[in-house]
């Protein structure tokens, strides 16, 4: 085993009447492997670029119930896909929502309208009602691939008579647990139309080439890039300092502000960035002119 790769033994179980004899349908069983290697590959894609790879062994089936033990190999600089998801439990793990099964559940079975992005966490929108979690979670959660290898793994064999629970362990210890009546939840969901919007906090240096100063609208900056964009002004002490020092104001004044880009996108297609400035810090001119 290679100093750089994160090897992860682990089990899946299905308990109930029909594992009595420790058999399973040999056409279900075909079903959870398959959904288990396509979700763990899946996932990988998603967290860590199509140039990773995740490997998935299965290795000898263990007597009791009907448990399948896998052996999962990946770079251990990547993402941990197995933690991410919920099937085993990571290390000092400590946010409520931090997995997909948590965010699954939580959602249960209502429909995503939209998801907001920053570069700390994400905030699904469901009924009104906000979820927050990781970026990392966010997306898998948010991916009709994974939420349908969720439903051929919990849902589909949890649906049938005789399977009471799911669950994943490692070395006996149990991971995560589904039981019989809480398996709607990972019923893969007509997602429909997700809007997404990715939230970019900056702070720099800002020329003012257009100035309202009766409304947050109207304005208009250049960039360190050098690029002239509509921005909205939500800094309102900056708006009634400028305008108590009106005269002294200059378009060639640079300005060091806090700013934030939202940049949308539904079902591939990106709409154009709004700029928004939160706070304008300093008025970068000569003492005689400052306002700040």
């Amino acid at each position: 085993m290679s100093q750089q790769e994160r090897v992860t033994s682990f089990e899946l179980s299905y308990d109930g009447s029909s594992y009595s004899q420790h058999e399973m349908d040999a056409a279900l069983l075909g079903k959870v492997l398959m959904s288990t290697a396509s979700l763990l590959d899946d996932a990988n894609n998603i967290l860590n670029g199509d140039n990773s790879s995740i490997d998935l062994k299965v290795k000898a089936h263990q007597p009791g119930s009907f448990e399948i033990l896998f052996e999962a190999v990946q770079n251990a600089a990547s993402i941990d896909v197995l933690s991410t998801l919920g099937l085993v439990k990571a290390a000092g793990a400590g946010s409520a929502l931090g997995t997909v099964m948590a965010v699954v559940e939580a959602v249960r079975g209502r429909t995503i309208t939209s998801v907001t992005y920053d570069d700390r966490k994400a905030e699904l929108s469901v009924n009104g009602e906000v979820i927050t979690c990781s970026k990392n979670v966010a997306l898998l959660a948010t991916s009709p691939t994974i939420r349908k290898g969720f439903d051929k793994l919990i849902h589909e064999p949890l649906n049938q008579d005789g399977t009471s629970t799911f669950k994943s362990m490692i070395g006996g210890v149990e991971q995560s647990l589904v039981t019989k009546g809480a398996e709607e939840s990972y019923r893969a969901p007509k997602l429909g139309q997700i809007e997404k919007t990715t939230v970019e906090t900056i702070n720099g240096a800002v020329h003012f080439t257009k100035v309202n100063f009766v409304s947050k609208s109207g304005w208009k900056v250049k960039l360190g890039s050098g690029n002239e964009v509509a921005v909205r002004m939500d800094d309102e002490t900056f708006l009634e300092k400028v305008n108590k020092n009106i005269t002294k104001f200059s378009k060639d004044d640079l300005f060091n502000v806090i700013y934030r880009i939202e940049t949308k996108e539904l079902n591939g297609n990106f709409k154009r960035p709004r700029y928004f400035i939160e706070k304008v810090e300093r008025h970068l001119t000569s003492s005689n002119k400052k306002i700040l």
